[in-house]
């Protein structure tokens, strides 16, 4: 071997210090030659002693079966990593007093700080090496391969998931799965063997000099070789997509219709501004400054150290889930031009996330403000949010509503444009709604309406169903199946219940005006705890979606279905028809499908009408009933659809028919 100059390390830039810190020894290593027990590491030994990496003791020896410490190996990470002045003066400025706290040498103070700001290893990590005395000028343990191998695969940037099927180790059910695939990688690449040393790797020992100096050596050639970059770098653009792929949390960006992809990992950091958030918080729309490093995975971009959002503002348009205190969670896409909303039909979505409301936060809905607690499931809902990504204002259309207001615009419409009808509500603002009829359509739903007049709209979402106010039930019964009492009530909602009808399951919220009754057991105004009453059959008195009456009914009574009316007799002396009428669809109740039951009442129905009964069933006959009209052609009940077709040789007028 030639002679060793101590410092032509400093000057390569490979590694500033020798394996095991001594007096630097200027002659050939007296136990490492080429043909003893350790030629297969001579030559490795040799070209890192030539470039001052490594060095021996003052006695003439390397002492190539000496344990390498945790330090060194970091400070020879340090080496292969090459960082610029300026990323390593940032590590020390952020870790150094970490170093400090650790008790890390002062030596190796550059490197650990390095491997912090890098992910190579983590702050927990590098306590747990204090707590087993892995590191400091009196340390007593070394770190074992299976350690040594993740940490220079991490500082090669290689993947945690490497191709396990390429370890041929006897022992290799011993090693950890955290390190399987980190030493998949380094066998891909040739830094370390498939099969190890005499067939097994070993991974409990200490790694050896001799051991270290042909990985550090293979390290350093493949970073050259294959251009490795492992200076990190930065990158700017809008979040795609944020998800799990294949076990794997990755981040997809865009920006100039170029994409790219990134892996994260446990010692990612993520901020917003000076608060530090998770990966849940990154969200599709976001604007994004990412530091990565590139990795050894072809597939991806590279592995993101640093993900900074630098922008949430946008609009967004989408479909309510969930609702709690200062939050809504919704089904949503940005609200561009391709968002058509003057239909019933449902945009299509891209992505699903909880949104918080920022502290002044407006939530209109049909010109009236509300609560977010207010909102129900399939709520259709525009709203912006601020570059924190918190909701400062949304507009509500709810799946089915009704809104009055004065008329301030009315469009024909064109045969690409559907016909509208412009009001100014409550807060001031204008709303736009818009025809069922299809855009170029020769009949005019709004042609018997005038400007500045008041009119009322029964609304699907955005889309005018019917002119005029509702007409509905008395009341309706069913059973509750969600009940939630709120922990303070804000003077007005105390809780809320979800009730299952023939329409579905529909949110109705409790006041402290809210009236408890109990048929029961003839109680009036009893005790009730709100909490109690899932699974209660009751009959509900409806403002709105609150509650004015709740009463507990008998369950065996209860009857909420959709109906047929098949026959109709008139009682001249009452003043009365008898009517006769089969249950096509039962949406609570004891009635099945095709029941018959009769009814008298001074109400005109005709023959072969569609009607909703609510009401109570009591020895087989139905009292106390309210009735309300049902028009099929916009109406799916209980998720059936009927198909009527008129038949003029059958006597039942209409042939009703299961799709």
């Amino acid at each position: 071997m030639n002679s060793k100059k101590v410092n032509k390390a400093l000057s390569i830039g490979l590694c500033a210090a020798v394996l095991v810190p001594g007096i630097v020894s200027a002659k050939e290593f007296k136990d490492v030659k080429s043909n003893g027990e350790y030629g297969w590491a001579y030559e490795y030994i040799d070209v890192l002693s030539d470039q001052g990496v490594i060095d021996g003791y003052p006695n003439g020896n390397y002492e190539p079966a000496n344990s390498v410490s945790l330090e060194e190996t970091f400070q020879l990470l340090k080496g292969i990593i090459n960082p610029s002045s300026t990323e390593l003066r940032d590590a020390v400025t952020k870790y150094g007093s970490v170093c400090d706290q650790k008790g890390v040498s002062s030596w190796a103070r550059e490197a650990v700080s390095l491997a912090l700001a890098r992910g190579i290893v983590s702050e927990s990590d590098l306590q747990q090496a204090k707590d087993k005395d892995l590191i400091g000028p009196n340390k007593t343990k070394y770190p074992d391969r299976n350690t040594v191998s993740v940490y220079y695969a991490k500082g090669l940037n290689l993947s945690a998931t490497g191709d396990e099927s390429l370890l041929r180790h006897s022992d290799k059910d011993n090693i950890p799965a955290v390190t399987k695939g980190y030493l998949a990688s380094l066998v891909k690449v040739g830094i370390f063997s498939p099969t190890g040393s005499d067939g097994v790797f070993e991974g409990n020992r200490p790694i050896r000099r001799s051991e270290m100096a042909k990985i550090t050596k293979l390290s350093n050639d493949y970073a050259k070789a294959t251009g490795l970059d492992l200076e990190e770098k930065t990158i700017e653009g809008k979040v795609i997509l944020a998800t799990n792929l294949n076990n794997i949390d990755t981040i997809i960006t865009e920006k100039d219709s170029k994409r790219s992809q990134f892996k994260v990992d446990s010692n990612t950091v993520y901020k917003q501004g000076d608060k530090t958030v998770t990966f849940k918080d990154i969200k599709p729309e976001q604007e994004v400054k990412i530091t990565y490093a590139k990795n050894g995975d072809e597939t991806i971009t590279g592995l993101a150290k640093k993900i900074e959002i630098t922008n949430s503002e946008k609009k967004l348009v989408g479909y309510v889930t969930d609702s709690s205190s200062d939050n809504f969670t919704v089904k949503y896409k940005e609200n561009d031009k391709d968002v058509d909303l003057t239909t019933t039909d449902k945009i299509k979505t891209t992505d699903n996330a909880k949104f918080k409301l920022a502290k002044d936060a407006k939530i209109y809905k049909y010109g009236k403000k509300i609560s977010e607690r207010d909102l129900k499931s399939n709520d259709l809902i525009e709203f912006k949010t601020n570059s924190t990504g918190e909701v400062i204002e949304a507009f509500v259309y709810p799946e089915k509503g009704e809104v009055t207001g004065k008329i301030t615009d009315i469009d024909q419409g064109t045969s690409s444009r559907k016909e509208s009808i412009t009001l100014k509500l409550d807060d001031g603002n204008k709303y736009t709604f818009y025809s069922r009829k299809s855009a170029g359509s020769s009949s005019r739903e709004f042609r018997d309406l005038k400007e500045d007049k008041e009119v009322t709209l029964q609304l699907e979402y955005k889309v005018v169903k019917e002119i005029g106010k509702a007409k509905k039930s008395d009341y309706i019964v069913g059973e509750i199946t969600e009940a939630e009492e709120y922990d303070r009530a804000d003077g007005r909602d105390i809780g809320y219940i979800r009730v299952k009808t023939s329409e579905g399951r529909t949110k109705y919220f409790l006041t402290k005006d809210t009236e408890f009754k109990d048929d029961t057991s003839n109680a009036k105004n009893p005790q009730q705890r709100i909490k109690d009453l899932k699974g209660e059959t009751v009959k509900l008195y409806l403002d709105g979606e609150k509650v004015e009456t709740l009463t507990k009914i008998d369950k065996r009574k209860a009857i909420d279905a959709v109906a047929q009316i098949v026959d109709v007799k008139t009682d001249r002396y009452y003043d009365e028809k008898e009517y006769t009428i089969r249950i096509l669809n039962v949406g609570y109740g004891n009635v099945s499908v095709r029941d018959e039951f009769k009814f008298s009442t001074s109400n005109s129905f005709d023959k072969w009408e569609i009607i909703r009964i609510t009401g109570q069933k009591s020895a087989g006959d139905l009292e106390d009933i309210t009735i309300q009209h049902v028009k099929y052609e916009d109406e799916k009940l209980n998720s059936y659809d009927y198909d009527y077709k008129k038949d003029s040789n059958n006597d039942d007028n209409y042939n009703i028919k299961w799709k």
